[in-house]
């Protein structure tokens, strides 16, 4: 079991003060404007333990960089995010889990993960969106 040290410590409360994902460069940009000594290698290996530990989500952007955020739900979710702002919200989708339980098993498929991300844009631009 991996333990949390200081510097796991200060990336997870850096996560955990921001709604969106982000990336290992914001995360090491913030924490040494707030003197804490973190390189961006050490930063991305918390961030990898972290994720591993199920503490922080993952997700590749449409750039392929792995962006990263704070889990709000200790159990599986998935996420719909706002491709406009960046907002996210974890959601459970039951129905979902039930269609991949039943494919996985008629294709004789054992899951071991999945994740899905829906991209869309959220109430507020949407209305943003509509008053241009």
């Amino acid at each position: 079991m991996q333990r949390m040290t200081r510097q796991r410590i200060a990336v997870l409360d850096e996560l955990g003060k921001h709604d969106e994902f982000r990336s290992a460069r914001q995360v090491c940009d913030a924490l040494t404007g707030k003197d804490v000594r973190v390189s961006l290698a050490t930063v991305y290996r918390n961030l990898q333990a972290l994720s591993l530990m199920g503490k922080i989500d993952t997700l590749q952007s449409k750039s392929g960089e792995v962006l990263y955020r704070r889990c709000q739900q200790e159990s599986h979710h998935h996420h719909i995010i706002c491709s406009n702002c960046g907002a996210v919200k974890e959601i459970m989708i039951d129905e979902i889990e039930s269609l991949l339980a039943g494919v996985s098993t008629k294709e004789g498929f054992l899951v071991e993960d999945h994740s899905i991300e829906i991209y869309g844009l959220c109430s507020v631009c949407q209305k943003g969106n509509a008053t241009e």
